[in-house]
Order: structure tokens, then sequence, then C-alpha cells
């Protein structure tokens, strides 16, 4: 479905360059400021992008967007991201960070989060994934390229098993606070 919003440009346009002075969308709770610059291609060098993006994402609005009927996480999450580069290969940069998040998982407890990453189209980089509620802490950093299967570390700390033995409905875990620590190896990339 639609929704409303708003959406404000200002810029400059040339043949041989676009410059975003400033843009800024709105749509429901969602709101973003946009700059940036794009370089036409010439004899001397390739074509060249330079972005910067900052605002507030709604996690249920992105969920919809995605076409998720059920949002995994309700909140907002402050984002930041960049992009950098020739067109081609882009350097691109993403952290976000959210207080207050509440998974769909009725075991689960509100909690924050906070997320680095960094990357080009041949692979990305994930600085660290960080979750932190009153059933402890998680996180996962890790990578991935064309060339080397996904690799990750993913660590928890003072983690409530009761709520993993809800899920699993064993009665057991209730109580049982432990520590993980796994090393995770996805598939290569087939192309």
């Amino acid at each position: 479905g639609w929704e409303k919003g708003r959406l404000d440009l200002n810029g400059e346009l040339s043949e041989k360059l676009v410059v975003l002075k400033e843009g800024y969308i709105r749509l429901g709770e969602s709101q973003f400021r946009l700059h940036g610059r794009f370089d036409t291609k010439t004899p001397q060098r390739p074509e060249k992008v330079e972005a910067n993006l900052t605002g507030v994402l709604g996690l249920a609005q992105a969920s919809h967007w995605g076409g998720l009927g059920r949002p995994p996480l309700t909140g907002n999450l402050d984002l930041t991201a960049s992009v950098r580069g020739a067109l081609a290969n882009p350097q691109w940069t993403v952290s976000a960070e959210g207080a207050g998040l509440r998974p769909s998982e009725g075991a689960l407890a509100p909690g924050s989060l906070d997320l680095r990453g960094s990357g080009n189209l041949e692979g990305f980089q994930l600085s660290h994934l960080w979750w932190h509620s009153s059933q402890g802490d998680l996180s996962l950093e890790g990578g991935w390229s064309r060339k080397t299967p996904a690799k990750g570390t993913l660590s928890g700390r003072a983690m409530d098993l009761g709520a993993l033995g809800k899920f699993l409905r064993l009665p057991e875990f209730n109580g049982v606070r432990g520590t993980l620590k796994a090393q995770v190896e996805g598939p290569r990339d087939p192309a």
C-alpha cells in the first residue's frame, strides 16, 4: 500500500555531476537525511559516488516494506551510512543503534542493539553486532567475501537460558545462566 510522507531535495545538476546538498525523506516513523555527490566518467577517472545518510528507521515499518507479516523487532534504530569511491566498486560503512527494542518472540526481553559494518561489492566485514538485555549479552563479528566462505564468532555472556528453555519446552533451563562461544562458517559463494 501507499504511505504518506515527505520528500525534500536541494541540489545541483549538470552534465558532469549531481550534487545533493540535502535530501530529506519521512515516511511514518522513519526519516532520513542524505547528502552526496555523483561525478560522471571522464577520460581521467571512472564514475565516482560519495554519499552520507543519517536517520531513524522504524523497524515494524521496515519489516512491512520487506514483506514480513510480523516484524522480528519493533522500535527505532538510529542509522548512519556512507558510500564512497568508484561506482564500479564503492566502499560503504553502516552503523545502527537502538534501545528499548522489542523482539516479537515473547520469551525474549527488550534490549539494545549496536551494529557496525563496512564493505564493498566483493564482501563485507561485520565489526560487531551487540545485543544487550536483562537476559544477557550476545555479540557477533565476522565477514564474507566472494573468495572466502562467511565466517563469524558468536559470543554470549550471562545468558538467561530460561528463554531457550521456553522455546524448546524444557523447564529445566529456568533460572540457569550460561556463556556461549561459537565459531560459525558458511558455504562459499557459488558465483
